[in-house]
Order: C-alpha cells, then sequence, then structure tokens
C-alpha cells in the first residue's frame, strides 16, 4: 500500500546499514497518483541506483542491496536517496558500513 502524508518525506533503516537498507516513503496526497523517481547518489552526486524511474507506485516500502545499476557492490560511505515527485524534492542520507 501507499502511505500518505501531510509532506514527502523518506525513512531509511537501519541507519548506518550493511548489507540492505530499507527505504520507507511517505507521499502527500496530492502526488499519490503521480509518477514518482526514487534514486540514490554517492556523495559526489553521481547516481549509483534508480529505484523507481518516474512510475506511480504501489508501495512506498522499498530495499536497497548496496548495489549500484550495474549489479556491482557499492564501497562503505555515504549515500543520498532521493524521492522526487511533481511537486517536490526530498533526500536522505545513509551510511553504509562493510
Amino acid at each position: 500500500t501507499v502511505s500518505i502524508a501531510a509532506v514527502n518525506s523518506i525513512s531509511v533503516y537501519p541507519n548506518p546499514f550493511n548489507p540492505t537498507a530499507n527505504i520507507a516513503l511517505s507521499i502527500n496526497e496530492n502526488d499519490i497518483q503521480q509518477p514518482v523517481s526514487v534514486e540514490i547518489f554517492n556523495v559526489k552526486g553521481q547516481l549509483v541506483k534508480t529505484i523507481v524511474n518516474n512510475e506511480v507506485v504501489q508501495t512506498t516500502n522499498f530495499v536497497w542491496n548496496g548495489k549500484d545499476n550495474n549489479g556491482n557492490s557499492t564501497s562503505s560511505g555515504m549515500y543520498f536517496v532521493k524521492l522526487q515527485t511533481a511537486t517536490s524534492e526530498v533526500s536522505k542520507k545513509m551510511l553504509l558500513l562493510k
């Protein structure tokens, strides 16, 4: 199911994580039936992983396994998960510790 909220937000747990991070989104009612994007970036701002690419989501809970878009394991460090909707963009820090 989709979690409806007053404002768009992201929760990541556990944080720090290894090997997987649970990503929970809260999406406001104006964006609920609109396409969203969920992406992981490194500290250099480079795209590491696309979780959702401009799609209407049926769930707001995702798991990132620490791998990039090519299936390669990423290194320890700080990453950012970004939720982008038609009306807003929010991000959350997460730390991968191996």
